[in-house]
């Protein structure tokens, strides 16, 4: 049968005080024996002029049909603006439309109510 050595909690505790006080010592002697290791340079390419903006015909028809049902609600340049930002995002929204989905996928979430109906 082995027999476990009794540590006091007061040794214990010196220990792990004395474990703390030496760990900052230990790291400091480790890491002034190898110098820090210059990154190279980050070359950047030189940014590339923007392309010029495409008017989609996804973007086109949103903003006539905004036109067509609020029109009378906004002016020139809020309907501008939304073509502007329809524009935008013209081009995530194409990229949505072309990601192949099968009738059996599911949504990533499921709203159901906390309430319960009659």
């Amino acid at each position: 049968m082995t027999r476990m050595s009794k540590t006091s909690r007061r040794r214990f505790a010196k220990s792990l005080a004395a474990a703390g006080a030496i760990a900052p010592l230990a790291v400091s002697d480790l890491l002034a024996q190898t110098p820090p290791a210059s990154p190279a340079p980050v070359v950047t390419p030189p940014p590339a002029a923007e392309p010029a903006p495409e008017f989609s015909r996804f973007g086109k028809a949103l903003t006539e049909m905004v036109r067509a049902n609020y029109g009378e609600h906004l002016s020139e340049a809020e309907i501008d603006k939304l073509h502007t930002d329809f524009q935008r995002f013209a081009p995530y929204v194409e990229r949505f439309r072309k990601f192949p989905l099968v009738n059996a996928d599911e949504p990533d979430f499921t709203f159901a109510s906390l309430v319960e109906r009659w």
